[in-house]
């Protein structure tokens, strides 16, 4: 019997930033560069590899700009490549999994409803927000001990046996810019599925994904914006990037941010939530051990990539008594803008710390560089006076039907160590007013916070 997945856990925190100022913020305008070719998917990889088989690929149910289907874990979709199930079900999922802590504040738009192919499509909200999280994060992903929940091996068999989805499943993943596998080759063939099925490693997804997936219709490969339900089971590729759905053998790439409004396409399920939905970028580098939840206990598992033989993670339970805290809010004599996308640093102590946000065209926005091309503006910057412990804020924006789709990049920079001798901040990040995301934290003298990365899809 098929149990509800459990509320996923917090997402994993984001690698840690390079410092960086002035000649050296070259290498964040190009990591903001790389992840905005990650998941809009515009930019062609050209390293290793030669040409690509034939990518054609045509509009499937969810090519309508703004429509994003949703897919929850017992339905195939439109088009799947096979009917044959090859997803079985999970057989516990009582791992002591705690919900996550990103805002989930409703909306203040009107839903409206149409009627699309016979499904219900509603669009809940102006713009949208998109975490993305490193293919390779320890936790990202979910499983058991028992990997026979995918049947990776019967898929593969599948497509051997059906060249022309074959041949339509290989033109989907060649349409990816980020395809890379085997030491680096970009390009893909039909006879190279066997191999390149050898790379990939089953797991189960703990969040609401969205992703390019792909059915096959009229010899092709049929692409739709798609949420894939938590609980659903997938292949990734070595930099954790999801590849095809287990249930029936549907080829996945990366999601494209929709032109307008996202409209959810579908019936959702209990517990969906469009401001927690993560969006999957290729780890930087191959991944040598898959790191994921074991369903059945909260333990840790590390999976070789292919699939071989899972080791369980000990690890060491620690009891900290949690620090006294102060909510920070912006004084009543500071205006701050907002807009599409409102980052706020707060901090109450001496020190000079700094907010730095990169939108995506690259572009950092802080300080020095107070304005972008893209529209967003700092409109309220700090620096304190030796000895004043009062709340600070600064303040980055994008108006009103101002800010890009694309990935954006906040974090906090300690410019100068106060006399206090204290780093610590709050964080807060808004996309079309709603609050999704709130840290607090403390970085030392010259030091950088990790980056918070999210996705804004918007009209």
């Amino acid at each position: 019997m098929t149990q509800a997945m459990p509320p996923p856990p917090p997402p994993p925190p984001a690698p840690p930033a390079a410092a960086k100022r002035g000649a050296e913020a070259w290498v964040y305008w190009v990591i903001g560069a790389l992840l905005v070719a990650l998941v809009v998917v515009v930019v062609v990889l050209v390293a290793g590899g030669g040409d690509k088989e034939a990518a054609t690929t045509t509009a499937g149910l969810g090519e309508t700009p703004g429509e994003v289907y949703l897919e929850p874990v017992r339905t195939l979709g439109p088009d799947p490549y096979t009917t044959e199930v090859m997803e079985a079900a999970v057989v516990s999922t009582t791992a002591p999994i705690v919900s996550t802590t990103i805002s989930t504040s409703t909306s203040t738009s009107t839903p409206t409803s149409t009627t699309l192919a016979g499904l219900s499509t509603t669009t809940t909200q102006p713009v949208l927000a998109l975490q993305s999280r490193t293919g390779g994060e320890p936790g990202l992903y979910g499983g058991t001990l028992d990997q026979t929940r995918c049947d990776k091996q019967a898929i593969l068999s599948f497509l051997q046996g059906n060249p022309d989805k074959a041949a339509a499943w290989v033109a989907a993943q060649n349409s990816d810019p980020t395809l890379a596998w085997d030491n680096g080759r970009t390009d893909l063939t039909v006879a190279d599925l066997p191999a390149y099925f050898a790379e990939l490693t089953p797991v189960t997804l703990i969040y609401d994904t969205r992703v390019t997936n792909h059915g096959f219709r009229d010899g092709l490969p049929t692409a739709r914006q798609s949420v894939l339900e938590a609980g659903t089971a997938v292949l990734i590729d070595i930099y954790g990037v999801p590849r095809a759905r287990c249930a029936c053998g549907n080829p996945l790439i990366p999601p494209i941010p929709t032109s307008g409004p996202p409209g959810w396409v579908g019936p959702g399920w209990p517990g969906f939530d469009p401001t927690i939905i993560v969006v999957v970028v290729p780890n930087p580098v191959v991944i040598t051990q898959v790191i994921i939840i074991d369903l059945n206990t909260g333990d840790l598992i590390e999976r070789p990539p292919g699939g071989g033989q899972d080791t369980v993670v000990t690890t060491t339970t620690t009891t900290t008594v949690p620090q006294t805290t102060t909510t920070l809010t912006v004084p009543e004599d500071v205006v701050v803008g907002s807009g599409d996308v409102q980052v706020t640093l707060l901090w109450a102590h001496d020190s000079d710390m700094d907010l730095h946000v990169i939108d995506p065209d690259g572009a950092e926005i802080y300080y020095s560089a107070r304005t972008s091309a893209s529209g967003g503006q700092l409109d309220v910057d700090d620096i304190p006076s030796d000895g004043d412990m009062s709340t600070h804020v600064e303040n980055i924006f994008w108006p009103p039907d101002g800010a890009p789709p694309g990935t954006y990049s906040a974090f906090v920079k300690n410019y100068s160590m106060g006399a206090a001798g204290s780093g610590s901040y709050t964080m807060e990040v808004r996309v079309g007013g709603q609050l999704i995301h709130q840290e607090t934290g403390s970085i030392a003298d010259g030091e950088f916070s990790p980056p918070f990365e999210f996705v804004v899809e918007d009209g």
